[in-house]
């Protein structure tokens, strides 16, 4: 499984949580961090606000509602398309 969560930096004692209820006890994951280049996040949210959208994106992602997927094949030819393009 395969998932990308967006948070704040506010948000990162959640991020334990987050990802047990999302993955397996025992399952190896791996984290990439990055900043957004998205500007949804950017605006002032309350604390509920924003829990409802972390409850939300877990519900999504436990219904498989709203989710990208594609094959390894997909993943690695648009990520050499892209490599190559910011080659430049």
């Amino acid at each position: 499984m395969e998932t990308t969560i967006r948070l704040k930096i506010s948000e990162l004692p959640n991020l334990t949580k987050t990802l047990s209820a999302l993955f397996k006890k025992d399952e190896t994951v791996e984290i990439t961090v990055s900043e957004s280049r998205t500007s949804s996040l950017a605006k002032k949210e309350t604390r509920e606000e924003a829990r409802l959208r972390i409850r939300t994106a877990i519900e999504n992602v436990k219904k498989g509602r709203n989710l990208v997927v594609f094959s390894d094949k997909e993943f690695e030819d648009y990520s050499d398309a892209l490599a190559a393009k910011y080659k430049k």
